[in-house]
């Protein structure tokens, strides 16, 4: 279920969408396809990248969008969740919609919402098919909300579909055990549609077969070797992927995995544009240069007092371990005080194991927001499980990450995106800029290197 990020401006238009909640997650695609009948059929004559996936989706989304814009497209863009405002999933051309405008929009499909009985997110989908169509967008990339067989974004038709990773999340509603979780995502998988994934479990990818075998659909494993990391260090990345004009890129993401995304979104870009039949080329330097979602390792630099905070949004096992390495990687012998604050439906697995003995302190915190986990629990199971971690529980984010930034150099802020749009304002406050200025790509990227030779 989406909730408001505390930083939310609400208007009319906005508690209406709000007030669609029904205080549970909603799966089914029948309100979606009426709703879209309904405001005449926005999404026909658009080609289209669905993407769905446990971890990583917002990155590869980022990635395809940018590529297909370096190709001269106008493209639409639609991602969740949100950090500060749910204009921020609506992009075109990187730029999320204008708040009157989407205001706007809300205003004129709210009767056919109301009649459809929709919820938020199916609304939300509706909207983003509509504002597109206004825009005659050339293509758009659509990020699945949660699963996909029965997510309102399957309700769309597309072009070429991607899986990213596969983890345990959602399982209370996609089932539990990862061979579940992969066949809702592969739920997306269309005849005739090319679908690209980025699987390693030998099992997960014999089920993705056997299901594009059974829906006919042209089943791409990406090859890991596509993509080579030369270099990685705060300032982001530079690597490599083996296709044309994939020499020497640079990438403000940060870890191996962002890579291989960027080579899962490079292959279905490439189909896209394919089945559009035009001389189209993509700029991949350009592009994965560009490409920027805030709260993913995103590196705020020491300012003034303000020690360098980093910030990510890996709010299931696999996503937490794969930062927390990655993290581990880029500050070397420095310990930082790490502040973690998830939803009470979210597991650490093994996360935990990787503080001890190199985390100065954990700050077990709680989001504002009712589905917050209770930090004391968390912290007496974590106690539980012994371990030299220092653990402080203060469940007010913003008191925690200004208590935290006087005790190390570099604070780790972890978990929930509701926590990483509760603290960016403060932060920004502290910084004198404004919250939205964070939600931006850094104002200075580092010169393009020459292409290997």
């Amino acid at each position: 279920m989406d909730l408001p990020s505390p930083a939310q401006a609400f208007s009319p238009e906005i508690q209406f969408l709000y007030g669609l909640q029904s205080g549970r997650t909603r799966l089914g695609l029948a309100s979606t396809r009426h709703l879209l009948r309904l405001v005449g059929s926005p999404e026909r004559d658009v080609p289209v990248v669905h993407v769905a996936g446990t971890n990583g989706k917002g990155s590869t989304a980022a990635y395809a969008a940018a590529m297909l814009e370096s190709a001269g497209l106008r493209v639409g863009r639609f991602t969740s969740p949100h950090i500060l405002s749910v204009e921020e999933r609506i992009c075109i051309d990187g730029v999320p919609i204008d708040p009157a405008e989407f205001a706007g929009r809300v205003r004129e499909l709210r009767p056919a919402i109301e009649r459809a009985g929709a919820s938020f997110f199916e609304s939300m989908t509706a909207i983003a098919a509509r504002v597109f169509q206004a825009a005659r967008v050339d293509a758009a990339v659509y990020e699945v909300g949660l699963g996909g067989r029965l997510d309102a974004t399957n309700a769309l038709p597309a072009t070429v579909s991607v899986v990213t990773s596969i983890g345990h999340d959602h399982e209370t509603i996609l089932g539990r055990g990862l061979r579940a979780v992969c066949g809702e995502k592969l739920g997306i998988a269309r005849a005739g549609v090319p679908l690209h994934a980025a699987l390693t479990r030998p099992d997960l990818v014999r089920l993705a077969r056997d299901h594009c075998a059974r829906k006919r659909t042209p089943f791409k494993l990406l090859d890991p070797g596509l993509a080579s990391v030369r270099s990685i260090d705060l300032g982001g990345m530079r690597f490599d992927l083996a296709l044309p004009g994939g020499a020497g890129l640079w990438t403000s993401f940060h870890g191996a995995h962002y890579a291989r995304n960027a080579a899962l979104a490079a292959l279905a870009v490439a189909d896209l544009l394919a089945a559009r039949g035009k001389d189209e080329h993509t700029n991949l330097a350009a592009a994965t240069a560009r490409a920027f979602l805030p709260g993913r390792l995103q590196v705020l630099p020491a300012s003034g007092t303000s020690p360098r905070v980093i910030l990510d949004v890996a709010h299931n096992p696999e996503a937490l371990q794969t930062t927390l390495q990655v993290a581990r990687a880029l500050l070397g012998d420095e310990r930082p005080v790490v502040v973690l604050g998830m939803m009470r439906d979210k597991r650490l697995g093994d996360a935990s194991k990787l503080l001890d003995g190199w985390a100065r302190e954990l700050w077990i915190v709680a989001p504002r927001v009712a589905r917050a986990w209770e930090p004391r629990r968390v912290a007496a199971r974590l106690r539980a499980r012994g371990g030299d971690l220092v653990l402080e529980v203060e469940p007010d984010a913003c008191q925690a990450l200004s208590r935290a930034m006087t005790r190390a150099t570099t604070v780790l802020v972890l978990g929930s995106h509701y926590l990483v749009g509760e603290v960016l304002p403060h932060l920004a406050a502290m910084r004198g800029v404004s919250a939205q200025s964070l939600l931006s790509a850094p104002a200075v990227q580092p010169r393009m290197p020459a292409p290997a030779r």
